[in-house]
This record gives structure tokens, C-alpha cells and sequence, in this order.
């Protein structure tokens, strides 16, 4: 397991050094639940900034279990906040925004009320004070000096934005909206992890979905040391097979495209490649050989 790996670098954990920042590029939105668990073992409960169309709290009795009579199914796309919730990952100071889907009855709500999230919808982007609405919204709920997580899933767009993704849902933002939300909102914040999921090259358009996915790993994560937008940046931290220091950690779900594509968008963006990348198979690879494409 992912977070089995991570949590277990010992460099990271006793030498007193700075815990490195973990971008995750997924897959189905289930890749966040063992990102959680790897912080949690460091950081312990964390706040969660949750950018969707959906809430992804939903009981697996109600989204996946139920129907598919599977353990297994329980971890899916729309559960990983509940499980995080349940297993005492977060704090109660969380926020989704963007949420614009239907509910399956009033009692989802309640769910992700117990879980610990705030809600800010969709249309709320309507309102007179716009983008900056969402953002002071999303900058009240969550602590500034604690350790916060920022997931975002391209759903959270309009469906004319993302061609290329699982559960496309009409009435979203726009891309600048949501590089507005990840610029000022995060702004100072404590960010410990971020991942950018559901990108589904397999029905992507002229990569209009991948190009809106690489812009907001950009501005989570951006070039530099001092002069980036978020306090995501970049780190020095060493790998855990020898002393190579890498910038940061990179956890890819084969569930989008292979690493390699993954390396050449990361190197092509302008961000700092990371000198090795860990698989949700339990394995790791070295990222040199796309560096230079």
C-alpha cells in the first residue's frame, strides 16, 4: 500500500527535518484515502479542502456496497471522505466546494455534516461577491497554522471544461474560477498534500482535460522555492532507496495514464521533477529518463 510506503520513510520522520509535501495525480478520487492515512501517521488529523461536484461522504451502504455485496467496493470514487472521517483522519474543519449533484436523500447530508464538512455549492459562485465568496468562505472554515490537504477533482468544472473525466456534471466552474480558488484560497495555508484526480485520457478531447489538470498542479504546486502562490512547494527530502535528494514526493494511480505521460507533464510544466515516483502497486521508478522530453 501507498501509504504503507510513505509513512514508513524513516528519513522523514526522525531526522528532524521538514515533512515533504505529497502531490497525488489520479485516478478515481479513492487515491486520496491512503494519502490521508500516510499524513495522518505524521501529521494526525488533518483539515481537508475538497474541490467536486460531489461529496464523496457518501455511506458505502448507499453508494457501492449495498448493490455490489463487496468489501472491496465499500473504497470507492464517491467514499473516501467517509472512510477518512470514520477512521478519525480529520478534524471537523473541512470544506467541499463545487458540489452541485444530487443526493440519494437528506440523509447524505446529515452523513457529511457528522463527517465534518462544510458545504459550499456549486451556484454559489452566482452570488454578488463571486470567486471571492467561495474563497473567504473556504479561508473561514479552515485553520490557517494546521495541517491542511487539498484535493481537487476536474468534475468540479463544467462539463464543457473536461471532456475527459468519470462523472461529468453540468453547472460547474470554469478553469480561471478554479485557478482563482487555488491562488487566494490557499494562500499561506499549512498545505501538507494536495491531489488533482479524475482525469480520464481515454475520453479526453485535444487534452483539454489534461491541460486544465497540469495548469492546476502548476499553481498548487509552482515553480520555486519563495515565490509560488500556495505554501505547496517544492522541498528538498531524501528518497528512501539512498541518498539522492528528490524535490518532492509523486504518487500516481495507474487508474489515469501510465507514469511516464506523468513525467513528461511534469517536466514540460516547468515544475521541479521529482527524481522518483511511487506507484499505488507498491513500487517505485526513477523519473530521469523523462526529463528531458
Amino acid at each position: 500500500m501507498v501509504h504503507e510506503r510513505i509513512a514508513n520513510r524513516r528519513p522523514f520522520l526522525q531526522t528532524g527535518r521538514t515533512h515533504p509535501q505529497i502531490v497525488a495525480l489520479g485516478g478515481d478520487h479513492s487515491i486520496s484515502l491512503p494519502i490521508l492515512r500516510a499524513l495522518n501517521s505524521v501529521y494526525g488529523k488533518i483539515s481537508a479542502i475538497h474541490i467536486d461536484a460531489h461529496i464523496d461522504t457518501w455511506s458505502p451502504k448507499v453508494f457501492a456496497g449495498a448493490k455490489a455485496g463487496s468489501k472491496q467496493a465499500e473504497f470507492a470514487d464517491g467514499t473516501p471522505y467517509y472512510w477518512a472521517g470514520m477512521e478519525g483522519l480529520l478534524t471537523k474543519k473541512n470544506v467541499h466546494a463545487g458540489i452541485r449533484s444530487s443526493m440519494d436523500s437528506e440523509k447524505d447530508m446529515e452523513l457529511d455534516l457528522e463527517v465534518g464538512f462544510t458545504t459550499i455549492p456549486a451556484a454559489n459562485i452566482l452570488k454578488k461577491d463571486g470567486v471571492w465568496g467561495v474563497i473567504d468562505k473556504i479561508r473561514s472554515v479552515v485553520p490557517h497554522d494546521e495541517p491542511v490537504y487539498f484535493s481537487l477533482d476536474v468534475d468540479s468544472l463544467d462539463a464543457a471544461f473536461v471532456p475527459g473525466t468519470a462523472g461529468p456534471a453540468s453547472g460547474g466552474y470554469t478553469p480561471r474560477e478554479v485557478i482563482q480558488i487555488i491562488v487566494d484560497g490557499l494562500e499561506g495555508l499549512n498545505i501538507v498534500g494536495a491531489d488533482i484526480v479524475e482525469v480520464l485520457p481515454a475520453l479526453d478531447q485535444s487534452e483539454i482535460t489534461g491541460i486544465a489538470a497540469a495548469e492546476f498542479t502548476i499553481e498548487v504546486c509552482p515553480p520555486g522555492s519563495d515565490t509560488g502562490s500556495t505554501s505547496l512547494t517544492p522541498i528538498l527530502g531524501y528518497h528512501e532507496a539512498g541518498q539522492e535528494q528528490a524535490r518532492s514526493v509523486i504518487v500516481v494511480s495507474r487508474c489515469d495514464e501510465t507514469w511516464e505521460r506523468h513525467g513528461r507533464v511534469h517536466a514540460v510544466s516547468g515544475l521541479p521533477a521529482p527524481s522518483h515516483v511511487a506507484l499505488d502497486d507498491g513500487t517505485t521508478h526513477s523519473l530521469r529518463r523523462t526529463s528531458s522530453e
